[in-house]
């Protein structure tokens, strides 16, 4: 079962805030994913279409996790109803500059 997905691959690990997902003709069509330690909320016209989450690819997470943000690397929207990923921009807030490179 291959799905389609849109992966934003970052320099380092951060602790991801918020990430809007713009989808179609801005600034009407996104969704916007608020972060805290365990999962990513959307609030959106679109978030049970595209999904996202914030995961570890190349790196292995530390001791310190702080609890307004997600601990990750990668950002991936993946299709969950259609068969496509659409993206026309995306902003990825981070908390601050919490980790050491």
């Amino acid at each position: 079962d291959s799905k389609a997905w849109f992966r934003a691959s970052l320099d380092k690990v951060h602790c991801i805030k918020q990430v809007v997902h713009y989808y179609d003709t801005i600034p009407y069509d996104k969704d916007t994913h608020t972060c805290s330690r365990d999962t990513c909320t959307c609030e959106g016209g679109a978030c049970d279409y595209w999904p996202l989450t914030v995961y570890y690819e190349n790196t292995v997470p530390g001791d310190y996790v702080p609890s307004g943000c997600k601990l990750g690397e990668t950002v991936e929207i993946t299709a969950e109803v259609w068969t496509f990923v659409q993206v026309k921009e995306m902003v990825i807030i981070p908390l601050g500059s919490l980790l050491n490179s």
